[in-house]
């Protein structure tokens, strides 16, 4: 059994746990500053931390996102959360349950209302075509299979955060007025943990589910694949979480890979 560290922080988030959630959280870590979310609890998961861990930090030194890349996570505004789960075996289409989890972070925020929200395939959370948040999942296979499912949403971002190199926004500019932190700890756990606890048995048609707050659907798009830039038109994603794109050799699927929408001629 983990450790739930006491702190205000905490308290609000564990009060707002519905009871389906609420036995699913094994505790909670809310730390001041760390490197990663992410790496703190890949790090636990190898001493023994339980299933249904959760770490929140107020600030990350070297947040990541996908190929390495790194998170820009200003100290106080934004939310960085970490989720452990253990399966004794790998789930069915293990790969599809990032598609889950982004279903899962747009659908708390789209009943917080944020309109229009998108996903990005893979990973990034839009709204405008402005960056609002993203997610990493990281496994580890052994005796059983570990997954750290990492989400960064930008809350109360500094007006002038030159370190980002794209189009960005905030929850305070969409809505006018943020939910507290702890609150919206608790709507994303609401969804993920019973999430990740049925995943293995769910039936769900997340391929289907994607087409509703899909960026890229119908769209001319360019894809760097292992160092080859390919072309063609976003066509969803299919139940293993792989990007569809049709193609002039034909309808082509990727489990990886940059995506730039192409600019019209």
């Amino acid at each position: 059994m983990s450790t739930t560290t006491e702190s205000p922080h905490v308290d609000l988030l564990q009060a707002a746990l519905s009871d389906t959630s609420r036995p699913l959280l094994a505790g909670i870590e809310h730390l001041s500053s760390i490197d990663s979310t992410n790496n703190y609890l890949l790090a636990a998961a190898e001493t023994g931390q339980a299933s249904g861990s959760v770490c929140l930090a107020d600030h990350q030194t070297a947040g990541r996102g996908r190929r390495g890349r790194h998170w820009i996570s200003p100290p106080g505004g934004n939310l960085y959360l970490s989720l452990l789960w253990r399966y004794p075996d790998p789930p069915p289409h293990l790969a599809g349950l990032s598609i889950a989890t982004g279903l899962a972070v747009a659908r708390t925020l789209r009943d917080l209302g944020v309109r229009a929200i998108q996903l990005k395939w893979p990973n990034d959370v839009l709204w405008q075509r402005r960056k609002l948040g993203g997610l990493l999942l990281e496994t580890r296979s052994g005796s059983e299979c570990v997954v750290v499912a990492g989400i960064g949403l930008n809350l109360r971002m500094p007006p002038q955060h030159t370190a980002i190199d794209q189009p960005w926004t905030d929850l305070t500019t969409i809505l006018g007025e943020c939910p507290p932190r702890p609150l919206l700890a608790a709507e994303l756990l609401n969804r993920l943990l019973p999430l990740y606890h049925h995943y293995p048995q769910q039936h769900e048609d997340f391929a289907a589910a994607w087409a509703e707050f899909d960026a890229l659907a119908d769209q001319a798009i360019c894809i760097d694949y292992q160092g080859q830039p390919l072309q063609g038109i976003a066509q969803g994603v299919d139940q293993e979480g792989q990007l569809c794109v049709a193609t002039v050799q034909g309808l082509r699927t990727f489990s990886s890979g940059e995506v730039t929408i192409r600019s019209a001629r």
